[in-house]
């Protein structure tokens, strides 16, 4: 095996894919921040790989003209920066192999880190960076979501919905929104067309429907709640209004 791609695979193993990860081969509609990440690993490593392919497959030079220490050269600048794994040494390789085999690898590693970097600020400022420095990158959804609950505006909320309509986060979107919100009607639309008997829906859906009944003050609208959420965790006090009445002072 050549030299260089038998270090670069070595590389690939130490900074890539410690001892200790998992693979992930199960389908699931929304993945979780560390299946995530496990999956932008695997693209980088198609990506090096592909690389691989391109280098290895017909010649040991690359881009017509370059010679093997160029390409070795290139390989011990990735491997270093690999191993460090910070912003300032990828963002070098970079600007010295702006073009270079393992360019597109890095870039995706960078990106990943500069995600890193924004979470643990976790700031509307940091995310917004992010978002407008690379709107197209695997953790672009992720920020907008991020930025949308530090927001915690039904505006926010739609700005995400409507640039991510299918998005891994447009379900936990619409629950923020309809928690502004805070009336039945908002719960109710949760309960038909998004999360189905969930209990904490049910809750909010009832208390909601309890300070409607209280804003009205009347025995009647106490008795309507009561027949129409009978198994509900807040009849006692639909029940105590209803008998005592409800001072609106």
């Amino acid at each position: 095996m050549n030299y260089i791609k038998y270090l670069f695979i070595l590389s690939v193993i130490f900074h890539l894919y410690p001892a200790h990860a998992e693979n992930s081969t199960s389908k699931t509609v929304t993945l979780t921040t560390e299946q995530l990440d496990e999956l932008i690993k695997e693209r980088i490593d198609k990506l090096i790989n592909a690389r691989l392919e391109e280098i290895f497959s017909k010649t040991i030079t690359l881009n017509n003209n370059v010679s093997l220490d160029e390409e070795k050269a290139e390989y011990e600048s990735y491997s270093a920066a690999s191993k460090k794994n910070t912003i300032n040494a990828f963002e070098d390789f970079l600007s010295t192999y702006p073009r270079g085999s393992f360019t597109e690898v890095v870039q995706q590693q960078l990106i990943h880190l500069k995600y890193s970097q924004a979470k643990k600020e976790n700031s509307i400022a940091a995310y917004t960076n992010f978002i407008s420095n690379y709107p197209n990158s695997e953790n672009t959804e992720r920020a907008f979501y991020k930025r949308a609950l530090l927001i915690d505006t039904i505006e926010g909320y739609d700005q995400y919905m409507q640039t991510y309509p299918e998005g891994s986060k447009t379900r936990n979107a619409k629950y923020q929104k309809a928690r502004i919100i805070d009336s039945v009607i908002t719960y109710n639309d949760l309960l038909e067309n998004v999360w189905p008997n969930d209990r904490n829906i049910i809750y909010y859906r009832d208390k909601a429907a309890l300070e409607e009944a209280k804003k009205i003050g009347n025995k009647q609208a106490f008795e309507e709640f009561i027949e129409k959420y009978p198994k509900s965790q807040w009849l006692d006090q639909a029940k105590y209004f209803h008998k005592y009445g409800y001072d609106l002072d």
